[in-house]
C-alpha cells in the first residue's frame, strides 16, 4: 500500500449514487487510518444510522488529526478542517442518479414495490430526488445543514451558491467518465491509484421507467444546471491536464 508523505489534508463529499464508494475506498489505500474519518465506518450509531454533523463537530479532537474526511457530509463540513484543505467531489447526470438511487432504497427495503409505486407513497422520495447534488454544495453553515441535511429544498440564490462552490472545489470527478476522472485525480494531487473498478452499482430492474424520469425531471432542473457546469469545468480541467 503506498501511503502519501505529505502532510495535506482532504475533503470528499459522497453524494449518494454517484461513484463514491468506488472512488472513497480508492482513497483509503492513501492514508492511515488513525488518519481517516469515515462516514460509514467511524461514525456509525447503534442501528446503522449516519451520525449528524452536530456529533462529528464533537470529534474536533480527531479532526486535529485528520488528513481525510470522507462521508455524506455536505461541501460545508469542510468548515471543520484547516482553510487549506483539499475539497473532491463527484457529480452524476441527475435523473440516473435519482432512478440509482431510487433503486438503492428499493433494494434495501426489500420491497416489492415499483420504483413507479414508491413516488406515488406519502414524502415520495423527495429528499432523495428532488436538487440533491444543488443541495449538498449550498449550506450557509454547518449549523443550518444539520438542522436541514435533508429537508432543504433549493431555490435560484442556493443554485449560485453551489456553482460557486463547485468551481473552488480542487477535484471534479464525473460519473459517466469515471476512468477519466480517475485519471484527472492522479494529475491533479500527483497520486497513483491501484485499481479504477466501480463497486456498489445498483442492479438493473426490468421497469418501465416512463413515469418514473416524467415525475423526477421537475424535482432535478438546478441539479441538471450544476451538472453541465461540472461538465464544463472537468473538460477545462482535462485540457489544462493534456488528458
Amino acid at each position: 500500500m503506498f501511503l502519501l508523505p505529505e502532510k495535506r489534508r482532504f475533503f470528499f463529499v459522497h453524494i449518494h449514487k454517484t461513484a463514491g464508494t468506488s472512488f472513497r475506498r480508492m482513497l483509503y489505500g492513501k492514508f492511515r487510518q488513525k488518519h481517516i474519518i469515515n462516514g460509514e465506518k467511524d461514525l456509525l450509531t447503534n442501528g446503522g444510522v449516519y451520525l449528524r454533523l452536530e456529533q462529528v463537530r464533537e470529534l474536533r479532537e480527531r479532526l486535529d488529526q485528520c488528513r481525510l474526511l470522507v462521508g455524506h457530509f455536505p461541501y460545508v463540513a469542510k468548515d471543520m478542517l484547516p482553510p487549506d484543505v483539499n475539497t473532491m467531489i463527484f457529480l452524476r447526470d441527475p435523473l440516473e442518479r435519482a432512478i440509482s438511487n431510487i433503486r438503492h432504497i428499493q433494494r434495501m427495503s426489500h420491497s416489492n414495490k415499483t420504483m413507479a409505486q414508491l413516488l406515488e407513497l406519502p414524502g415520495n422520495l423527495e429528499d432523495i430526488t428532488t436538487n440533491v447534488q444543488t443541495r449538498m454544495l449550498s449550506f450557509k453553515s454547518i449549523d443550518e445543514a444539520v438542522k436541514l441535511l435533508h429537508q432543504m429544498n433549493p431555490d435560484r440564490s442556493r443554485l449560485e451558491l453551489a456553482k460557486e462552490n463547485l468551481e473552488k472545489t480542487h477535484f471534479i470527478g464525473i460519473t459517466e467518465q469515471f476512468s477519466q476522472s480517475i485519471k484527472l485525480c492522479e494529475k491533479t494531487f500527483g497520486w497513483r491509484f491501484l485499481r479504477t473498478r466501480k463497486e456498489n452499482v445498483a442492479p438493473e430492474i426490468d421497469e418501465d421507467l416512463k413515469f418514473v424520469r416524467e415525475r423526477i425531471q421537475d424535482r432535478i432542473q438546478f441539479d441538471i444546471e450544476l451538472y453541465e457546469l461540472a461538465k464544463k469545468l472537468f473538460a477545462e480541467k482535462l485540457a489544462k491536464a493534456m488528458l
